[in-house]
């Protein structure tokens, strides 16, 4: 069983017989209020655990729904700090991959919001991350500042079979060059037209730089319009962690006026990720935040 369902079983934890076996176990989806819905999903081995565990305790159980397909929604009281996962974020800044990430794999996580940059308006924040960066995610002892590492990490530890593709995967290698070139390719020569067309003081903006690097940024972007000539996704014909990692330095591209130079099909494929309810229940979440662009 994977530890972070045990770790932060704080208070209760619901076990429920489904109506039609008895092998069920709980399978947490999103909770984050005093009350949510969680799934049951059928794996003996997953409820022995759970059962006999020395640290679990029981939640007290307000109303079981029954649903087709062995499922049972269960609400839940008194539920708090089922994680010890933490994200660090910025408005539309890079941390919006794992923030995305999060919501699709629906995974339990405190957030925490902060003005940018937040090493001058986050106080402490240094001592957490002294890169001064963002994003910063946690994982009980874990401390990971890279925005597309902490995605491949979030669906090879917690969800692979979703929005993932393993290892024995044929495009496993396309998946992982679309992860890693959306942002040493797509994002950071971005970073350099903002500071050099915005954040820098009057008498150290560049506006050549800011001009070869929209250029630079435009060629490497046709990449993406061609791969979405055959598909509708980068790679195995599915969304994967590779379309929120690619589709955050498309979005990015999208708020600061870059995207002029889009192809019909990226165009396209933005709009198709931006009307995921993972990516909006993203955005909701960093709706109270000043804008930074």
């Amino acid at each position: 069983m994977p530890t972070y369902l045990l770790r932060g079983l704080i208070k209760r934890v619901a076990i429920i017989l489904s109506y039609r076996t008895s092998r069920s176990a709980l399978l947490f989806s999103k909770c984050r209020g005093n009350v949510r819905n969680c799934k049951l999903t059928h794996y003996s081995w997953w409820y022995q655990l759970l059962n006999t565990h020395q640290r679990v305790n029981l939640f007290e159980v307000k109303g079981v729904k029954r649903k087709q397909n062995d499922y049972a929604t269960v609400l839940i009281t008194n539920y708090h700090e089922l994680t010890e996962m933490k994200l660090y974020h910025c408005r539309d800044s890079r941390s919006v991959r794992p923030l995305w990430a999060l919501e699709e794999l629906q995974l339990d996580y405190e957030l925490i919001n902060m003005e940018f940059p937040p090493r001058y308006n986050h106080a402490g924040y240094l001592d957490i991350n002294p890169l001064g960066t963002v994003p910063t995610f946690i994982d009980s002892k874990l401390v990971m500042t890279e925005s597309a590492a902490i995605c491949q990490y979030l669906v090879d530890k917690y969800g692979t079979s979703e929005i993932g593709l393993s290892i024995e995967h044929p495009e496993y290698g396309d998946y992982l060059n679309w992860i890693h070139r959306s942002d040493t390719t797509f994002t950071f020569p971005q970073a350099l037209i903002l500071r050099y067309d915005r954040y820098e003081k009057p008498e150290r903006l560049q506006p050549q730089v800011v001009e070869d690097y929209k250029k630079w940024l435009s060629s490497r972007l046709n990449s993406v319009e061609l791969a979405l000539q055959t598909s509708d996704y980068l790679c195995a014909g599915k969304f994967t962690i590779a379309d929120i990692c690619v589709g955050y330095a498309l979005f990015l591209a999208h708020k600061t006026e870059n995207d002029k130079n889009f192809g019909p099909h990226t165009r396209d494929y933005l709009n198709r990720l931006m009307a995921r309810d993972g990516f909006k229940a993203a955005m909701n979440q960093q709706e109270d935040l000043a804008p930074i662009f």
